[in-house]
């Protein structure tokens, strides 16, 4: 982005006298503003604060002319006093700007459970403000990155407000030893994502720790045995999930993306509990690190969550580089029970779609 520089009258005019000044041989003291050398000094007669008055007289007689002190971008236009669209740049990122509408006040609700507002119109931006389902809200102005602007100053993107209350159709509790919190499904305590159970878009706790502890010390005890095992794909985001998974349907068509990629919500890597380690490549199964892997990974609280032949089951083909984090005695326990997480806790995985 170009940086523009506003220069006033009075700093050409005393750019002008420093260089008659310096042909003159006159003494001077020299401060650069804005790129301009704007010196204190005697030309002639004059004085340098009849000098000074003189080029403020000139400043305030041009006309057009825009000095920095005049620009002041620290706050958004006020939205409520002109029904043209007003660009709003960022205070601390110069690059993030968006333009915003305004708009009648308008109470709308939020559709989704678990969701943030935002400091900026801006994806990943500040969280600020947790809403629940059917939350209302009051708009006063829409961006052109589709978000909406709330009376309070604050952001929440279009995808997660409605016109009307949204209306909660399935009436049935949920099935014994399942809980919701925030729109995180919990089976027996085990945070789920598959394709039956989503994640909010706003969930984003990062790799969680115990599952990075579990993996550095299975890593440092495979490294004593010649195995050297690393993490190429951990946390990912609702965001990235979402780019990955509409490009790998551009690459391939939605079917077969469905069979190696969550769609965004159904990712096992947004829990923060998922690692895929070394390669991609289903022949990575027969490799020193992928028989070592197989055969060690539930010591350290780690199973191999998509096992070979159970595609029906779990949703997704053999995954050999995949684990998932269940801490070691449950990982212990499913291990040795020969099934997978979903069969183990009587759970499905299949879109609704």
């Amino acid at each position: 982005m170009k940086k523009e520089y506003f220069v006033s009258a009075a700093a050409v005019l005393s750019a002008f006298s420093l260089l008659l000044s310096g042909c003159s041989g006159a003494s001077h003291n020299a401060v650069v503003t804005d790129g301009f050398p704007l010196t204190q000094q005697t030309v002639g007669n004059k004085s340098p604060e009849s000098e000074s008055s003189e080029s403020a007289e000139s400043s305030a007689s041009s006309e057009d002319v825009t000095t920095p002190e005049s620009t002041d971008v620290s706050e958004p236009a006020d939205v409520t006093s002109t029904e043209e669209p007003v660009t709003v740049p960022s205070t601390d990122a110069p690059e993030e700007v968006w333009t915003e509408t305004p708009m009648e006040s308008t109470v709308m609700y939020v559709n989704t459970n678990g969701v943030y507002s935002r400091k900026k119109a801006i994806m990943g931006s500040e969280k600020v403000t947790l809403y629940a389902l059917n939350d209302a809200v009051t708009v006063v102005a829409y961006t052109d990155t589709d978000y909406f602007k709330l009376d309070d100053g604050n952001f929440i993107h279009k995808d997660y407000l409605s016109g009307e209350e949204t209306v909660t159709t399935t009436t049935e509790p949920l099935p014994e030893g399942i809980t919701q919190v925030n729109g995180v499904t919990y089976v027996n305590g085990i945070m789920i994502a598959n394709k039956t159970y989503s994640l909010p878009a706003d969930f984003a706790p990062g790799v969680q720790p115990d599952a990075l502890a579990a993996f550095y010390k299975m890593q440092y005890e495979a490294a004593a045995e010649g195995i050297n095992l690393y993490i190429i794909s951990g946390f990912r985001s609702y965001e990235l999930q979402t780019n990955l998974y509409n490009n790998y349907c551009a690459q391939d068509g939605k079917a077969a993306a469905d069979r190696y990629s969550a769609r965004p919500g159904h990712s096992e890597h947004q829990t923060g509990y998922a690692f895929d380690l070394n390669s991609l490549e289903q022949s990575f199964e027969n490799t020193a690190e992928g028989k070592w892997l197989a055969a060690n990974c539930q010591r350290y609280g780690f199973i191999i969550r998509y096992p070979k032949g159970k595609e029906e089951v779990t949703g997704y083909m053999y995954e050999p580089w995949h684990v998932r984090y269940l801490g070691e005695e449950l990982a212990q326990t499913v291990c040795d029970s020969g099934l997978t997480l979903e069969e183990y806790l009587g759970i499905t995985s299949v879109y609704a779609d």
